[in-house]
């Protein structure tokens, strides 16, 4: 991108297409399928526009991001058999997240470190 605020515009966007979309979706009795996906992007497009100084927390937490990329449908799969997430997606996907993270940072110090 030229500039950040050439990104940021972009990103805007994105999250008004993407949400539209979302909205027609589920005019079109698709369910609730489309709400994770269209939160998902709107997170997604939300961290990267969004310009944040390093701390302590970001550098602790940098590590475990693509981890959590590649483990969280499994993580996601196992709660679902537990607890439905029917109506609380943002507790699920926190849960997901946090529990995502555990699981990583488990195998990071395993010799599956290569791996996550």
């Amino acid at each position: 991108m030229p500039s950040h605020r050439a990104q940021v515009l972009h990103l805007c966007m994105i999250c008004v297409a993407t949400t539209g979309a979302c909205a027609i979706a589920i005019s079109f009795h698709a369910g609730s399928a489309p709400i994770p996906y269209g939160l998902a992007v709107v997170l997604v497009c939300l961290a990267c526009g969004w310009q944040i100084n390093g701390n302590g927390f970001v550098a602790a937490v940098v590590p475990l991001t693509f981890g959590i990329y590649l483990v969280h449908p499994l993580v996601m799969y196992g709660v679902k058999q537990f607890l439905p997430a029917d109506g609380h997606y943002a507790a699920f996907i926190a849960l997901a997240t946090c529990l995502s993270a555990v699981v990583t940072w488990g195998l990071m110090r395993t010799p599956l470190r290569t791996v996550v």
